[in-house]
């Protein structure tokens, strides 16, 4: 990738995330919860034994409700484990 490219990818990755940053606490709850239930009503997440979620920081969609309501559906789950650098 090129100087150009990568700093306007950069940008652009700095300004949504502002973007995100900037949602309300309510804004967020609304629309993590419409996620959840777009995610809920797919046929793949119906069909899925297992499934692959990230735990929810700082301003990203809130996942807790997720992965606390797919326990009952009898799926199983898998998250990313963060390494912390020196540590791996």
């Amino acid at each position: 990738m090129n100087k150009d490219c990568a700093g306007e990818k950069k940008a652009l990755r700095n300004k949504i995330l502002s973007l995100r940053d900037a949602l309300s606490h309510e804004e967020r709850h609304k629309k993590s919860a419409a996620i959840q239930s777009h995610l809920f009503s797919l046929p793949e997440f119906i069909a899925a034994r297992t499934i692959a979620l990230f735990v929810s920081c700082r301003s990203e969609v809130l996942t807790e409700a997720i992965i606390e309501s797919h326990f009952p559906l009898g799926k199983q789950q898998r998250s990313p484990l963060p390494i912390s650098p020196g540590n791996n």
